[in-house]
């Protein structure tokens, strides 16, 4: 049974790895949607990351302080 599981797995493989070598699609018509061409919204994830990490180092903070009061 483990063989079997283990050839049918190889061939899946095999079977995939061709996919990864085929040509890349076109590029699309009309050039990119924006201008820059990053295009990537990141102004407002990056302040509620930086707001989460504050938030994370303060509260490991005052963890640190309560258990050195009660040690």
């Amino acid at each position: 049974m483990k063989t079997k599981l283990k050839i049918l797995s190889a061939l899946i493989l095999v079977a995939f790895t061709n996919l990864c070598y085929g040509p890349p699609p076109p590029p699309p018509k009309g050039g990119p949607p924006c201008w820059p061409p990053p295009c990537i919204p990141i102004n407002n994830g990056i302040q509620f990351l930086i707001i989460g990490g504050f938030l994370l180092i303060i509260y490991k903070l005052v963890d640190l302080k309560r258990a050195n009061i009660k040690a």
